[in-house]
């Protein structure tokens, strides 16, 4: 029965992560992932067009925004007593 307020705590803290913009990257039982920034496909095919509809001219916005916009992982993980650990 003690598992219940950690991982209720656990939970708490990751909605907290998702409401800031983080993305859940893995979750198991005291543990979890959430990753911040990063590229996703739609945006690398998009300036892919770009960059071919203007000749590679496109190709520089392109090398600062994905240089830019790295993923950031965050993890959190809850001890016993309720206490979350983020790092």
């Amino acid at each position: 029965m003690t598992e219940l307020p950690a991982a209720a705590g656990l939970d708490a803290a990751v909605d907290q992560e998702l409401r800031n913009g983080g993305r859940l990257k893995s979750r198991i039982a005291g543990h979890a992932v959430v990753a911040y920034g990063g590229g996703n496909v739609l945006m690398h095919v998009t300036f892919a067009v770009l960059t071919m509809f203007t000749c590679g001219f496109f190709v520089f916005p392109w090398i600062v925004w994905a240089n830019t916009n790295r993923e950031h992982l965050v993890t959190l993980r809850v001890e016993s007593d309720g206490t979350i650990h983020r790092a």
